[in-house]
């Protein structure tokens, strides 16, 4: 099953949808569900899969792809300038204080402590794909580097959660402006 998510403040040309797998402790979506997932954002587009996975279309610099997987669900963004999206699926017991500051950012760390049990969880998962979403736009990875921190930027820390089959998911995405030369971040993590 395909859902297209609404991005509040994207730019034009950009859509993200999320394919359901039939495992969900898969992580992601089996082969034939991840191509009927770009089929849906890019029909009759030549997609091909580089090193490593990333799908790329063919001969287009001017359509930009990005794409994540977490347990039982796959999402892909396609968009006319650098795109980045990251998913993950929550797991509403993590310890999200146990994490290392400094790879999470310290300012985005202390924004997290600060926060009471209830909301911490949300939070983190907010700031962590936004984050992932980010690096992925940059062509960087977490392996490069640490997560930037991006509280006080426009992240929207407001949105609800993503559910599919019971599973509630959290996505975030990030975009280059087309205009100014700088990061736009949407939570879009929900439908």
């Amino acid at each position: 099953m395909i859902h297209r998510l609404e991005l509040a403040g994207a730019p034009p040309g950009l859509a993200v949808a999320v394919a359901q797998g039939a495992d969900a402790g898969r992580r992601g979506v089996a082969v034939s569900e991840l191509d009927r997932l770009i089929a849906a954002l890019l029909p009759d587009q030549p997609v091909v899969r580089l090193s490593g996975g990333k799908p790329v279309v063919r001969g287009r610099d001017d359509v930009h792809l990005s794409l994540s997987h977490a347990a039982g669900a796959s999402v892909l963004a396609v968009a006319p300038v650098p795109v980045g999206i990251d998913m993950e699926c929550v797991d509403p017991e993590l310890d999200v204080l146990a994490i290392d500051p400094d790879l999470f950012g310290p300012r985005d760390f202390a924004f997290i402590q600060q926060q009471d049990a209830a909301t911490r969880i949300a939070h983190f998962y907010r700031l962590w794909t936004l984050k992932e979403a980010r690096l992925k736009r940059s062509g960087r990875t977490l392996a490069e580097t640490a997560l930037p921190d991006i509280i006080g930027n426009s992240a929207n820390m407001s949105a609800g959660w993503l559910t599919l089959a019971s599973q509630r998911y959290c996505v975030g995405v990030c975009w280059a402006g087309a205009v100014v030369p700088s990061d736009f971040l949407a939570s879009a993590n929900c439908l």
